[in-house]
């Protein structure tokens, strides 16, 4: 669908679809950018992502993962805030550490609270990775 294009003026207004005619002038752009930012859902974080090189990301936050470490958070970044069962995360770990998950989940957590993140056991054998609660979050 084409919408018309308001030829004087940048002005927006509701939550219609923001369009902007090439060539655009500037002032038309960054309105309809602001428009966008305010829009945009308050405290909107953005989902972590496990980079080649075995760094942790979130936003412009970073941490270096072990090798164990990044096998763990891939299989749970890989359905972020759900269950991960504990027998998915020792396939992840494949030989590395078969009998048990509970020291480096353990030691995963610590490595990844600084970036607002948690993992949380969920009975009956399971772990979720999730964001911390932040302040601003309490009612």
């Amino acid at each position: 669908m084409v919408r018309p294009v308001e030829a004087n003026s940048p002005k927006v207004g509701g939550n219609r679809e923001q369009r902007v005619r090439v060539p655009a002038e500037a002032a038309d752009v960054l309105v309809r950018l602001e428009a966008l930012e305010a829009r945009a859902e308050p405290g909107a974080r953005l989902l972590p992502s496990l980079d080649d090189d075995g760094l942790l990301h979130v936003g412009d936050a970073w941490r270096a993962l072990s090798v164990l470490e990044e096998k763990l958070a891939r299989a749970l970044l890989a359905d972020f805030g759900h269950a991960v069962p504990a027998s998915t995360l020792l396939r992840a770990l494949e030989r590395d550490h078969a009998q048990t998950v509970r020291q480096p989940i353990s030691r995963l957590r610590h490595r990844i609270g600084p970036l607002g993140l948690r993992i949380d056991f969920v009975p009956p054998r399971s772990y979720s990775m999730n964001f911390a609660a932040r302040e601003d979050d309490a009612p």
